[in-house]
Protein backbone atom coordinates (compact mmCIF):
# COMPACT_ATOMS: atom_id res chain seq x y z
CA UNK A 1 0.00 0.00 0.00
CA UNK A 2 1.58 3.32 -0.69
CA UNK A 3 -0.07 7.10 0.47
CA UNK A 4 1.06 10.01 -1.48
CA UNK A 5 0.14 13.60 -0.23
CA UNK A 6 1.11 17.19 -1.69
CA UNK A 7 2.38 19.05 1.28
CA UNK A 8 2.26 22.72 0.93
CA UNK A 9 2.04 25.21 3.09
CA UNK A 10 -1.66 24.80 3.56
CA UNK A 11 -1.50 21.17 3.54
CA UNK A 12 1.55 21.26 6.39
CA UNK A 13 -1.04 23.75 8.76
CA UNK A 14 -3.58 21.24 8.02
CA UNK A 15 -1.50 18.23 8.99
CA UNK A 16 -2.36 16.77 5.88
CA UNK A 17 0.48 13.95 7.09
CA UNK A 18 -1.14 13.19 10.00
CA UNK A 19 -4.42 12.48 8.50
CA UNK A 20 -2.74 10.39 5.52
CA UNK A 21 -1.38 8.39 8.68
CA UNK A 22 -4.32 7.92 10.39
CA UNK A 23 -6.36 7.15 7.63
CA UNK A 24 -4.07 4.39 6.60
CA UNK A 25 -4.45 3.28 9.96
CA UNK A 26 -7.97 3.11 10.46
CA UNK A 27 -8.59 1.63 7.14
CA UNK A 28 -5.93 -0.97 6.77
CA UNK A 29 -5.05 -1.49 10.52
CA UNK A 30 -1.47 -0.81 9.94
CA UNK A 31 0.82 0.18 12.79
CA UNK A 32 2.25 3.58 11.96
CA UNK A 33 5.85 2.55 13.87
CA UNK A 34 5.44 0.37 10.53
CA UNK A 35 5.02 2.74 7.95
CA UNK A 36 7.94 4.34 5.71
CA UNK A 37 7.49 8.05 4.90
CA UNK A 38 9.80 10.51 2.40
CA UNK A 39 9.86 13.77 1.83
CA UNK A 40 10.23 14.55 -1.34
CA UNK A 41 12.05 18.02 -3.32
CA UNK A 42 10.09 20.88 -2.23
CA UNK A 43 10.95 24.70 -1.20
CA UNK A 44 13.08 24.99 2.08
CA UNK A 45 13.26 27.34 4.94
CA UNK A 46 16.28 29.37 2.61
CA UNK A 47 13.28 30.33 0.34
CA UNK A 48 10.21 29.61 2.12
CA UNK A 49 9.71 33.73 3.38
CA UNK A 50 6.54 34.32 4.62
CA UNK A 51 4.31 37.20 5.74
CA UNK A 52 2.26 37.32 9.25
CA UNK A 53 -1.15 35.10 7.67
CA UNK A 54 1.09 32.20 6.95
CA UNK A 55 3.22 32.39 10.00
CA UNK A 56 0.12 32.75 12.22
CA UNK A 57 -0.73 28.78 11.21
CA UNK A 58 3.03 27.92 12.80
CA UNK A 59 2.96 28.82 15.85
CA UNK A 60 3.34 25.39 17.44
CA UNK A 61 6.53 25.08 15.75
CA UNK A 62 8.84 27.46 16.66
CA UNK A 63 11.96 25.51 16.24
CA UNK A 64 10.88 25.45 12.86
CA UNK A 65 10.75 29.30 12.27
CA UNK A 66 13.46 31.84 11.66
CA UNK A 67 14.00 34.88 11.06
CA UNK A 68 16.18 36.89 9.39
CA UNK A 69 17.03 40.68 8.56
CA UNK A 70 13.61 41.14 9.56
CA UNK A 71 12.11 38.36 7.25
CA UNK A 72 10.08 34.92 8.62
CA UNK A 73 11.43 31.71 7.27
CA UNK A 74 9.47 28.28 7.86
CA UNK A 75 10.97 24.85 7.68
CA UNK A 76 8.14 23.06 6.28
CA UNK A 77 9.90 19.54 6.01
CA UNK A 78 10.71 19.86 9.67
CA UNK A 79 7.15 20.46 10.32
CA UNK A 80 6.10 17.81 8.30
CA UNK A 81 8.87 15.25 10.10
CA UNK A 82 7.35 16.50 13.51
CA UNK A 83 3.74 15.80 12.47
CA UNK A 84 4.95 12.20 11.30
CA UNK A 85 6.62 11.14 14.47
CA UNK A 86 3.43 12.64 16.78
CA UNK A 87 1.38 10.11 14.47
CA UNK A 88 3.50 7.34 14.96
CA UNK A 89 5.94 7.01 12.06
CA UNK A 90 9.15 6.37 13.93
CA UNK A 91 12.04 8.75 13.08
CA UNK A 92 14.00 6.20 11.52
CA UNK A 93 11.39 5.34 9.55
CA UNK A 94 11.37 9.40 8.00
CA UNK A 95 13.78 10.09 5.07
CA UNK A 96 14.03 13.44 3.48
CA UNK A 97 15.43 14.19 0.11
CA UNK A 98 16.69 17.73 1.45
CA UNK A 99 16.25 19.01 -2.13
CA UNK A 100 15.29 22.80 -2.56
CA UNK A 101 12.98 23.33 -5.36
CA UNK A 102 13.84 27.36 -5.26
CA UNK A 103 17.62 26.52 -4.91
CA UNK A 104 17.70 23.83 -7.95
CA UNK A 105 16.06 25.52 -10.44
CA UNK A 106 17.84 23.35 -13.34
CA UNK A 107 16.26 20.11 -11.84
CA UNK A 108 12.83 21.92 -10.50
CA UNK A 109 9.68 24.07 -10.89
CA UNK A 110 9.36 26.89 -8.53
CA UNK A 111 6.82 29.59 -8.51
CA UNK A 112 8.26 31.60 -5.74
CA UNK A 113 11.78 31.39 -8.62
CA UNK A 114 10.15 31.72 -11.73
CA UNK A 115 7.11 33.64 -11.13
CA UNK A 116 5.83 31.90 -14.85
CA UNK A 117 2.37 32.90 -16.33
CA UNK A 118 0.87 30.76 -17.17
CA UNK A 119 1.87 28.41 -13.90
CA UNK A 120 4.57 25.64 -15.07
CA UNK A 121 4.03 22.24 -12.60
CA UNK A 122 5.26 19.24 -11.48
CA UNK A 123 4.20 15.59 -11.60
CA UNK A 124 4.74 12.86 -8.42
CA UNK A 125 4.33 9.56 -8.93
CA UNK A 126 5.51 6.30 -6.20
CA UNK A 127 5.19 3.29 -6.99
CA UNK A 128 6.35 -0.22 -5.82
CA UNK A 129 8.63 -2.50 -7.93
CA UNK A 130 8.22 -6.39 -7.76
CA UNK A 131 11.04 -8.03 -6.93
CA UNK A 132 11.82 -11.99 -7.11
CA UNK A 133 12.97 -12.95 -3.97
Amino acid sequence: MIGLAHAGWRGVSGNIVGKMVSKINSEFACNPGDLMAAIGPGIRQCHFEVKEDVLNNFFDFPKQIATRNGRTYIALAGILKKQLSASGVLPNNIVDSDECTYCLGEKYFSYRRDKTDPIEAMLAYIGLESRDL
